[in-house]
């Protein structure tokens, strides 16, 4: 593929219109906030949404590739990288309300009762409990 001056375009007004209203909405503090996150072999990405008018929209978009340690992870580890990541980026809305995290990876139940033997992840299993916060699995397409 070749990096056109259209295709530089395209990409600029794709982002413009992602984080541009109705699509992206101010945080309403009153509200509550579900968090989704999600991740590969090679990056994650969490998003910050609220229910505004019946349907959810994003607040809050965040997302990084992993680095070159990171790709040794396990699934369940990055998938909980992932958690760890969209919380520190949006705890200034989710430190003092109640809030939903959203995940495609079902192990992750685990998040609340601290029962793995991963030290790696009972340390961020920890650093996630001055959070209050409940589990949902949802399925991905």
């Amino acid at each position: 593929m070749v990096w056109t001056p259209e295709c530089h375009e395209s990409w600029h007004a794709i982002k413009k219109c992602l984080t541009s209203e109705p699509i992206l909405k101010v945080p309403d503090p009153s509200k509550p906030f579900v968090a989704q996150t999600d991740a590969s072999n090679k990056a994650f990405a969490g998003t910050l949404l609220q229910q505004h008018e019946g349907t959810l929209h994003p607040c809050f978009f965040a997302s990084r590739i992993l680095k070159d340690r990171e790709r040794n992870y396990a699934i369940i580890e990055l998938e909980m990288l992932a958690i760890i990541f969209d919380l520190g980026k949006c705890s200034k809305y989710l430190l003092m309300k109640p809030f939903l995290i959203q995940t495609d990876h079902a192990p992750l139940f685990f998040l609340k009762e601290n029962k793995s033997k991963n030290a790696r992840l009972t340390r961020w299993a920890l650093a996630i409990q001055q959070y209050s916060f409940s589990v949902q699995h949802i399925v991905r397409e």
